[in-house]
């Protein structure tokens, strides 16, 4: 049981004990029967679940003190951050980018000094006059997939070169994210045959980037040969 089922489970219990106190109460005021056993009830039931919420707290509480020990701190949405420690080499920075107002972007890959900006779009009050971050989303999982299938035609003698991609990028509300990314394929006019095909399709599906992001994500794949 999560977190979440169990804290509404006992704020439903602690409402049910109040209940059933007042309850209790204003029978004993109108000295209508069962007062006394509701108002026991009521505090029998506020008791045990106090007991039970007090040792859960406990033990999220050594959870959380044992995580900060090893250095782990937990971050909303189930993101986890790790505290370098002295026992382990830092992994290289891969980017850096400088926020250069009005919703723009500066991003410096840092191993070959490759720079792209992104604005936000015209319709979330940005200029739109670059990738913004959610076409740069949606460019990341077409040019993953094309580059696990270029080293699998490398390996295989399988001339891609010249395969081009039609990426649409569809976007919902309440929140706005990226709800489905179109990725159409159009490979050179050459005499593949049935299993270069085969081989070249395989890989789509077991991308870095496609396997990274939200299982929410509609991620449609069209290949034209």
């Amino acid at each position: 049981m999560n977190n979440k089922t169990t804290d509404r489970i006992i704020s439903i219990l602690y409402s049910l004990s109040a209940t059933a106190i007042l309850l209790g109460a204003f029978f004993k005021i109108q000295h209508y029967p069962n007062g006394n056993l509701l108002l026991w009830g009521g505090f029998i039931i506020g008791t045990m679940v106090s007991i039970f919420d007090t040792l859960r707290l406990k033990k999220i509480i050594k959870t959380l003190e044992e995580r900060l020990s090893k250095g782990e701190t937990q971050k909303p949405g189930n993101a986890k951050t790790y505290s370098p420690s002295q026992n382990t080499t830092p992994t290289p920075i891969t980017v850096k980018t400088t926020y250069l107002g009005d919703l723009r972007t500066e991003n410096i890959h840092l191993q070959s000094g490759s720079k792209i900006i992104t604005d936000a779009p015209t319709d979330n009050r940005g200029k739109g006059e670059a990738f913004s971050p959610t076409d740069m989303l949606a460019t990341a999982l077409a040019n993953c997939i094309m580059t696990i299938m270029g080293i699998k035609a490398m390996d295989n003698g399988i001339d891609l070169v010249g395969t081009e991609i039609e990426i649409t990028k569809i976007m919902a509300s309440g929140p706005r994210r990226v709800a489905e990314v179109v990725m159409e394929f159009n490979f050179p006019k050459k005499e593949y045959t049935a299993e270069e095909k085969r081989l070249i399709e395989s890989v789509a599906g077991i991308s870095p980037v496609p396997l990274s992001v939200h299982p929410d994500l509609k991620q449609t794949v069209v290949f034209n040969w």
